[in-house]
Parts: structure tokens; sequence; C-alpha cells
């Protein structure tokens, strides 16, 4: 037994080993295959942090678990996050990852998923990164060749998701929040049962600005039936709850093979009570909504039938009655009763613009006063029919009868409507107004509402609209908000097709104030969306990015204003006037004056918003003695481009141009501004300002450090980033400078200054410095003076917290006090090159004369060696003259004595001619032996004497050079 035991306990540790060991043989290549099927299907930027595989969560298969899973966005949504997913697991089949082909997916769970589903202007949408493919090749959930995962689930869970969808073109925004989600069934079967469970904590769905849920909590539960082999969904059983309204839906959903969506759909409210319906509006589902006493019957239904598409959308169809609802709370005296709601809307299919909006009934009365609605819309998307009325009385002191308001909450006054309205958009656009109804009146008096939830408290002396079909007559506005008072006058016209048909709203109003701070009253976002929260690429929760305002394009209005003293970020305007016209998607001022900072302004110029997403200003800024202080702490641009200002006093006047876009926060992107004007001041003192202490410390001139300024007269202009000013002159005592250079955005600086500096303004120790330097110069023969001003370059580089200064004497380079030094040295060095240079000129002369007796002597050397070789020549030439002539005499007496010789022997016969000849010959012979001898002694001779010749003239030029170099070395 003890054995088996044994045997029993190392196999448990054998199998636990494994469970151990195996997952990390195979995390590596199941990490590469998941990377590899993303990047063959996704044209996104994926990333993730860690990843894990273990039997243990989901034994017997394996549990592959991603870690900080991010999908950015490509171009044209570059940089922004599509998802961000915690943590991503993966159930896979055990022998699927063992045998190493393709892994069969089993399960997926997402844990607290961010996901941003944005469409831009244009329709292009951010979840479109599936890369393309060939149909062809694309594997069903069976798998194929190449494909690393087979899909064979069978659960599919999502825990605290996130989920945004912001649709710019349909002004649609919605965000679920804390959605749990679960999905059930076998999709490896054709046909499968698919349970699903989704929980929605928090719903808010945005259209248009209006927010028509706000934090709903949303619950589904639904049975399908699903043929997966022709994508036919069929509902069985379901329940949704919004809030504490429940529907149920029959019907199914099919995907064809097109494209094209068929649904077959309807669906009713399971409970009638009017309670139910209540819950649906916030103020009271977030007020004690379960003590809340209700009676009234509710029928709520509708149906979906047809084929959707991009073109195609089906017939639908609502309904919804209440009838005679009532709702109290326990502790109120009061009820809001007979409330009566008949809505319907109905569409048959294809386009939108056969869609009926009939809300022919919507009554209720509070605390005793009636109020009843109707409203009937025809042909909404080409020529709106518009057929509607508005009539009651309110007294709103008595909705404290009727809802709890807050601890200090209060609400009093009188709301009077009379409105009706009857005809087609066409008749108002094409200013048929005889074929329009539309009369009535809104009153608003007294109205007092004060709360928690805002600073101030609302007070409305008189409000009267007055309706009719040409325009809107506003007769009169008087209100105050907290300190703030306004009042206003005047008419808006083509507000019915405005509202229904998105027509061009006109209008020309007149306000006025006594005082009116906007820092008070405008909130910290007016986005509809502000409170909405989106999630970064590390999945952590940061605020919506502000939004520049947009000016819609089918506003046309002037404003004519004049506000008395009016307060916007701190700035303080007194006496504002002037025209503000918003058309054309742009708010143009139009001589907009004001005082302000003990000066006046003047703008004109226009806000432009046709470019969406790069609002542009372009402006004329006229500025009369504005004090300097207190502009640089109150516009920022100052801060930015002269922060000197902030170190000096006066005042100054501008008058420029300004172009440049602006960013979400209205301010200027400043390399993209343009412009320029001109600038005046008063006398101005500069005190302590970094530049100029470090300009005085090296001019050793601590005066600099606080300057009291003549007036400043000059010009500048915007470009490439930076503010270019051109040279201007400015005056401190006797000191004068000009100044010019450029200011970058990015805060460098580059400034050239020329400075004239009287020579008594240097400190006492620069001064004795330059005179000992000067005395010496001029001791030995300079005639140099520093003068009585002194002229010095100023080059101020760097940025403007890190200013970097160099200063040089006009023409010099360097320090201008070591300048001014080095000039004197420089006489100095310049009277002792002077001397240098005179015993060079005395020692070269008589070089030269040296030179030129050596030369001579030379020359004469040369000149009698000439003569010696010359007559040694001459004497050869004649000695061998001599000899050739004196052989050749020879010769010819010879030849002479043998003709005779012979003609002799002629004549005693043959053997005289015989010895003859020998003799002859033989006396020839001699002959030219003996010539030959004289002239050999000739050229003997000759060469002796022209070897002592040459051996003469040799001596002569060497002595002649020995003496010459004796002259040249001065001996």
């Amino acid at each position: 037994m003890k054995l088996v035991l044994k045997i029993l306990g190392i196999l448990i540790i054998i199998i636990i080993g494994l469970l151990v060991a195996i997952p990390y043989f195979f995390r590596d290549q199941v990490a590469e295959a998941v990377k590899q099927e993303i990047n063959k299907n996704i044209n996104a930027q994926v990333d993730f942090d860690d990843f894990s595989l273990s039997l243990f969560k989901s034994f017997p298969d394996f549990n592959f678990e991603i870690e900080g899973l991010s999908i950015i966005n490509k171009k044209p949504f570059a940089g922004d996050t599509l998802a961000y997913i915690p943590a991503f697991n993966l159930t896979l089949d055990l022998m699927s990852v063992i045998r190493g082909d393709a892994y069969e997916v089993k399960k997926i769970t997402l844990h607290q998923p961010s996901i941003n589903l944005l469409v831009k202007e244009g329709g292009a949408v951010n979840w479109d990164i599936a890369l393309p493919s060939d149909n062809s090749s694309v594997p069903d959930v069976e798998g194929g060749e190449g494909q690393a995962f087979l899909v064979k689930l069978r659960d599919v869970k999502i825990q605290g998701a996130r989920i945004i969808y912001d649709d710019k073109p349909l002004t649609t925004f919605v965000l679920l929040d804390g959605v749990d989600h679960s999905l059930s069934g076998d999709f490896t079967m054709d046909f499968t049962s698919l349970k699903t469970k989704t929980f929605i904590k928090n719903t808010t769905v945005v259209y248009d600005g209006v927010k028509y849920l706000n934090r709903v909590d949303v619950e589904l539960d639904a049975d399908i039936d699903a043929d997966l082999v022709n994508s036919i969904y069929t509902l069985r059983k379901n329940s949704m709850r919004i809030n504490q309204l429940f529907i149920g839906f029959d019907g199914s959903v099919a995907m064809q093979e097109n494209g094209d969506i068929n649904m077959m759909l309807s669906y009713n409210a399971k409970k009638s009570g009017f309670k139910n319906f209540l819950s649906l509006i916030p103020a009271i589902y977030a007020k004690d909504f379960e003590s809340v006493q209700t009676s009234g019957s509710l029928s709520f239904s509708g149906n979906v039938k047809g084929i959707y598409n991009e073109s195609t959308y089906p017939a639908f169809a609502l309904n919804l009655m209440v009838g005679n609802g009532k709702f109290q709370y326990p502790d109120l005296p009061k009820s809001v009763d007979n409330i009566n709601i008949h809505t319907k809307i109905m569409h048959p299919g294809g386009d939108f613009d056969n869609m009926v909006i009939d809300v022919s009934k919507f009554d209720f009365r509070m605390a005793g006063n009636p109020f009843a609605i109707s409203l009937l819309v025809k042909n909404p998307m080409s020529d709106p029919q518009v057929e509607g009325d508005v009539n009651g009385e309110l007294n709103l002191s008595q909705i404290s009868e009727v809802y709890p308001l807050g601890a200090g909450d209060k609400l009093e006054g009188k709301l009077i409507a009379k409105i009706s309205f009857d005809g087609r958009m066409s008749s108002l656009e094409n200013e048929k107004y005889d074929e329009f109804q539309f009369l009535g009146s809104l009153l608003l008096e007294g109205i007092n509402y004060k709360t928690s939830a805002i600073e101030a408290p609302v007070f409305i002396q008189k409000a009267q609209l007055n309706f009719s079909p040409e325009y809107l007559d506003l007769v009169s506005l008087k209100m105050k908000i907290g300190g703030n008072d306004l009042s206003a006058k005047g008419k808006i016209e083509n507000f019915m097709p405005y509202v229904f048909n998105d027509g061009m709203l006109t209008g020309k109003l007149e306000t006025g104030s006594t005082y009116f701070n906007l820092t008070e009253l405008l909130p910290e976002s007016t986005d509809a969306q502000a409170e909405v929260t989106s999630t970064d690429i590390q999945g952590s929760i940061d605020t919506v990015a502000p939004t520049a305002i947009e000016v819609p394009a089918n506003i046309n209005f002037s404003l004519n204003s004049s506000f008395k003293q009016l307060i916007y970020d701190d700035i303080e305007m007194n006496n504002v006037s002037g025209v503000i016209y918003v058309r054309e998607q742009a708010v143009i001022l139009n001589r907009l004056k004001m005082d302000v900072l003990d000066g006046s302004v003047n703008l004109s110029g226009k806000y432009d918003t046709k470019i969406p997403g790069k609002p542009l200003a372009d402006l004329n800024i006229e500025i009369s003695k504005i004090d300097i202080q207190k502009a640089y702490h109150t516009f920022g641009m100052m801060e930015k481009l002269a922060p000197i200002a902030e170190k000096t006093q006066g005042a100054f006047s501008t008058s420029f141009t300004l172009n440049t876009l602006l960013d979400n926060e209205l301010i200027p992107v400043y390399n993209s501004m343009n412009g320029g004007g001109k600038l005046s001041t008063s006398t101005i003192v500069i005190d302590n300002v970094n530049t100029l202490n470090k300009l005085a410390d090296i001019l050793k001139m601590p005066d600099l450090k606080r300057m009291k300024t003549s007036p400043i007269n000059l010009s500048f202009e915007f470009s490439d980033g930076k503010l270019r000013v051109k040279p201007f002159d400015i005056k401190y005592e006797d000191i004068t400078a000009n100044i010019g250079g450029t200011t970058g955005f990015d805060q460098s600086i580059d400034y050239d200054m020329k400075l004239n500096v009287p020579r008594e303004k240097f400190g006492g120790q620069a001064n004795a410095v330059l005179d000992n330097l000067i005395l010496e110069a001029n001791k030995l023969g300079a005639d140099f003076s520093a003068g009585e001003t002194i002229d010095i370059n100023v080059k101020i580089g760097g940025t403007i917290t890190n200013p970097q200064i160099k200063t040089a004497l006009a023409g010099g380079s360097g320090n201008a006090v070591e300048d001014l030094k080095k000039k004197a040295l420089d006489e100095l060095e310049k009277q002792k090159k002077k001397l240098e240079a005179e015993a060079r000129k005395e020692l070269a002369k008589k070089k030269a004369e040296a030179k030129k007796e050596a030369d001579r002597i030379i020359a004469d050397a040369k000149k009698e060696a000439y003569k010696i070789l010359r007559d040694a020549q001459a004497q050869v030439d004649a000695w061998n003259k001599t000899a050739d002539k004196t052989a050749k005499m020879a010769k010819k007496e010879a030849e002479a004595q043998a003709k005779n010789i012979m003609d002799e022997a002629k004549k005693n016969g043959p053997l005289a001619e015989l010895a003859a000849k020998t003799a002859t010959e033989q006396l020839l012979k001699e002959a030219n032996n003996n010539a030959d001898k004289i002239v050999n002694e000739a050229k003997n001779k000759s060469n002796n004497l022209l070897k002592e010749a040459g051996e003469q003239a040799n001596k002569i030029n060497k002595d002649a050079r020995k003496r010459a170099d004796k002259v040249l070395e001065g001996k």
C-alpha cells in the first residue's frame, strides 16, 4: 500500500511538473503565430506588453493571455487609439498546440477593453483596418492552408468594456461604459443556438448636440438560433431593459452574400405601466425613483422590415402611447397628471424623405397648469411640411411642489407659450409668407433660478419673443446672471427652415450691458460630450481634447453690442462697442472699440473656420497708450515675444496686422503667423533685464542695468516663425544705440546692436588700462587717441532665458573693452614694426650695394678670364694655320720634285722610270710624314696653351668670387 501511495505521489508530481513545463515549451511558438496572424490581417500598429501560456486557468486546454494589447490607427487616423485591451485571453485546444499546425480557438475573453470608433467627415471609419485579400483564399472557420488559427468558438466574454462611437457626419456620439457581455454557442456547427447576455452600466446618446439618453443602464438577454451556413439569425426568448423600460424583440436578421442585411424585426414594451417609461427621464430616475407614485398606461411597439445597405433603408415604425399618465413624489403636495402622448414614426422603406413623424398629442398638467404640444413632419429630407402647436402656461414656482429641488435651489417666474405653425419650408425659403402660418409668442417674466449646479443665479426680468412667418421678433430681453446684466432686442429670420431643413438663419440683434464677466459664465467646455472621456494607449483615462469653436455655415447674423464693462480671462475692458458679424463660417469684427489697460484698442478682422480643424485669425489691431507691464501680464503672446516687457515701465502704442492659424484652444500657431506693423512708446524705464545686466558686466558699465530711454519708434513683422524687428534707434542719456534682429517663437533670439558710448561711461579701471596703453604707444611715435566716444558692436544670441552676448569695437571682434585695449597695444606694436621696417630697409640698401660691388668684381674677373681664353685661342688658331700652311707647302714641293724625277726618268727608258717611281713614292711618303708632324706639333702646343689659359681664367673667377663673398659679408 505504501508503495502504491508512493508511486501515486510521484505520478502527481510528474503531472504537475508537466502542467508547468509544457506551456513553457510552446509559449514562443504560439506568440509568434499570434503576431503573424495579426500582421497578415490588420493594417494598424499593434503592440502588447507581455504574454503568457498556462494550463491551469483552462485545463485541459491552453490559456494564452496577452497583456497591454493596443491597436493604433494609421492614416487617415494616424495616432488615434482604436482599442486598448489590458488583458486578452484565448483558450486553445491542447492537442492542436502540441501538433503545431493550426491552433483551435475555443474561447475569447476581453478584460476592460477601451474601444474608440470614429467616423470622419467624408465617411472614413477608423475600424476599417482589415488588409485587402483575395476572397478565394480566405479560409472559413474550419481553417485552410496557411491559417494559423481555426475559429471553433464556444464562448466569447467581454468584461468592463468602454466603447465610444463618434460619428461626425451624423453628429452622433454614443458612449457605452461598463459593458459586460457574454456569448456562448458552438460555432463549429452549421446550426447552433447562441445565448447572449449584455449589461451596460452607463449609456449616453448625443445627437446633434442633444442628449437623448444620459447615463441610462441597459441590459439585454437573448437566445438566438443561428444558421451559420446562410448567416440567418432568428430571435427566440429575449428581453431588453433600458432603466426600467422592458422591451421584447421577435424576428430575424439575414446577412446576404451581396452585403445586404435583410431585417424582419418587431419589438414592444413588455410592461405597460407608465412608470416604466418615466424611468427614461434622467432627472426623475435619479431622484428617489422607487418612491415615485405613478398611474397611467403605456403602449410602446414598432418594427423594422426590409433591406438595409449603403443606399437603401428598411421600412420601420415606432408607436408610443401614454394614456392618462401621472406621477407624484410622496412628500410633495402636487402632481404632474393628465399626461397623454400619442407618437408615431413611420417609414415605408427606401428614401428617408418618405418618413412621417407624428406627435399628435403631448399634453400634461403640472400643479393644475395645462400644457400641450403637437408636431407633424412630412418629407423631412426634401421639403419638410411641418404642422404644430405649443400652448400653455406654467407657474415655475410650482415646480418645487411636484419635483424635489436640491437644497437651496430656487425656481420662480412665469412661462406663457402660444405658438402655432403650418406649412412647407419652401414657402419660407421662397419668401411666400402668405403660404406659411406661423403665429404666436413666448413670454418669460420674473424668472428666478438658483441652484448649486451653477454658481450664479439667473434672473430674467422679461423676455418676449413674437413669432411670424417672416421672422422671430425679440421684443425685449432683460436679464441678470449673478452680478452680470444683459439686454437684447432684434429680429431673427428664416427660423423654421433653419430648424427643420438646415436653412440659413439670419438676424440682427442689439445687445448691451453695464457689467458682464464672461469668465464667470463660460463653462470649462461647451461640448455636449465634454464629460465623456477617452482612453489613451496605456489605457488610462483622459478628458476629451478641446476643439476649436466652429462657426456654422448656415448662420448670418449681425450683433451690434455696447458693454460699459466687459471682463474676460481677467482682462477688464470698458466702453466696449462695435458690430460683430457671423456669416460664411466666420466671426467678423468691424471696428470693435474698447478701453483697456489704461489705453484703448480698436479691432477689425475675422475668425474663420472654413477649413475644419484649422481656424484662422486675420486681424487689424490698433492699440493706443497701453501700460507695458500690464499688457505683459495680460497677453500671453507678449510673454512669448517680448519678455523684456515684464521689467519695463511705460506705455506703448501699436498698429499691426496679424494672420495666423489657431489651435484647439484658440492660441496662435506661431509658426504660421504672418503680418507686421509699427510700434511706438513713451519714455520708458528698463530695469534688471538679464540681457542688459550681462552687457553691463561685459562693458563694465553698471548704468546699463537700469535705463531710462527716450521714446522708441520701430517697425516689425511676423514671418518664418519669427518676430523680425527692423533696426531702430534708441537713446539713453549720452549713449545711442541702433538695434535690430529676430525673436523666434521657439524662444531663440538673434539681435545686432550698435552702441555709441562716451568714454567717460566706461569704468575707472577700464579707463586706467586704456590710458597706460595709449601712453606707451605714443612714446614710440604714435599719435593714438581713444576719442570722446567709442563705437561698439553687440551680438545678442542664444535664447530669451539664456542670452549669449558678444561685444566688439566697430570693425573688431570679441570683447569691446578688450578690443579697446588691443587697439592701444596694436599701436605700440605698429611703432615697433615701423622701426623694424626702417632697419630692414637700411640693411637691404647695404646689401644691395654690396651685391652690386660683388657683381662688379665677378663681372671684371669674367672679362679678364675671357680675354685670356680669347688671346690663347687666337694664338692657337695662328699656330694651327701656320702648321697647316707649312705642311701643305712641304707636300707641294715634294710632289713637284717627284714629278721632275719621273719626267727625267721617262727620258732614260723603262728601267730608269721604274727606279724613279720607287724613289718618288719614298719621297712623297717622307713629305706626308713631315707634314703630319708639323700639324701634330702645332696641336700639342695649342692644347698646352689653352690648358694654361683655362687654369688662369678659373683662378681669376675663383679669386673674384671670394672677394665678392667678403663684400657681401661686409668684411
